[in-house]
């Protein structure tokens, strides 16, 4: 991916439940724990995981809602790429809180993770850090390009951080 001196590029890793923010160059700007468990992981399509491709981030849109927390960062096709399209997928981004959480909208939460219909959860904290680095890279005429790799079943041993809720107790647009 060619980048230009105001684009960055992130790399969302189900398998490794992280993102990492490059600058033009390579150049390493900021990593984060994330998480895209769903409500039906290991699907492509209604409700279930983040299809894998290449995307752009659409502008930070505040929410401060329990399910989403204080942003919400969409994930769009792009160009000639085309996946969620294929996919039959739409409303997917990135988001901080968390339906059922006592503190869904506390900079830092501790476990429990809750699954959504196939966004990717961040920490508060670190939602708001990454809507700095967004809004002033599309200030400044840059794109956020977007690569989310592809979902391995079984690559992230399952660990009992994840708070325990039925598809019906999550918000719709979560």
């Amino acid at each position: 991916m060619n980048l230009d001196t105001h684009d960055v590029h992130l790399i969302l890793s189900g398998a490794n439940r992280t993102g990492k923010l490059f600058a033009a160059g390579g150049i390493p700007i900021f990593d984060f724990e994330t998480r895209n468990r769903t409500v039906r992981d290991g699907q492509l399509e209604h409700w279930g995981n983040c299809p894998p491709g290449e995307f752009i981030l659409g502008k930070p849109i505040p929410m401060n809602t329990p399910p989403f927390g204080p942003w919400f960062l969409g994930i769009y096709d792009y160009g000639s790429h085309h996946a969620m399209f294929e996919h039959h997928r739409s409303g997917i981004g990135l988001h901080g809180g968390g339906s059922g959480l006592p503190h869904p909208l506390a900079p830092v939460q501790s476990p429990p993770w809750v699954p959504t219909h196939g966004c990717w959860r961040m920490v508060n904290e670190d939602l708001g850090h990454l809507v700095t680095i967004v809004k002033a890279v599309q200030d400044a005429g840059g794109r956020c390009f977007v690569t989310v790799t592809p979902w391995v079943p079984g690559s992230v041993e399952e660990t009992d951080d994840w708070l325990d809720v039925e598809e019906s107790a999550l918000d719709e647009d979560e």
